[in-house]
């Protein structure tokens, strides 16, 4: 884990848009992230999960709180026909890597950009298909640490007007 003061956050974009982030922490292990969130919580600041940053706007004004950087979250292993996957491994990578072991399900994702994690968060879709679709389970870090196993088809969408709410809190 690797913590950083006021990060200008439009080096983590695509647009290469926004102001700093009053703490960027850069996660390589769940602990890490689990590390971050009680960083955060000690000090009484909001926290932003980030991935790719590929369906990101952020404000100029910056983000007063903790940015959890999860791109360098990255692994994956198959078993039998499941896939393992981490939420900063690239979604047409997975995509590919999929496809070429014979499983099926992941092939609408090869455009899109972003990370398995970001995908989760926003279920992501291409071509009348979802990420829900696909998910038989998945493993997430609360905002109080833990970790909590979500079911099958499981969808974590939050509306962008919220987003730009919680952004534009410098």
């Amino acid at each position: 884990m690797r913590v950083f003061e006021n990060v200008p956050l439009s080096l983590y974009t695509t647009f290469r848009l926004g102001g700093p982030a009053r703490y960027l922490i850069e996660c390589y292990t769940v602990d890490d992230v689990r590390d971050a969130i009680k960083f955060a919580l000690e000090r009484n600041l909001p926290i932003l999960p980030l991935g790719a940053g590929s369906d990101v706007l952020f404000s100029d004004k910056g983000f007063n709180g903790v940015v959890i950087r999860l791109m360098n979250l990255r692994g994956y292993k198959f078993v039998d026909n499941y896939a393992y996957i981490m939420a900063g491994e690239p979604l047409p990578k997975i995509a590919n890597l999929t496809a070429d072991m014979g499983l099926s399900g992941f092939e609408y994702l090869v455009g899109v950009p972003g990370t398995v994690g970001g995908g989760i968060a926003k279920n992501a879709g291409a071509h009348g298909h979802e990420m829900a679709e696909i998910l038989e389970e998945v493993y997430v870090v609360s905002k109080e640490g833990e970790i909590l196993t979500k079911p099958k088809g499981y969808k974590h969408k939050v509306q962008g007007i919220r987003f730009a709410e919680v952004w534009d809190s410098g």
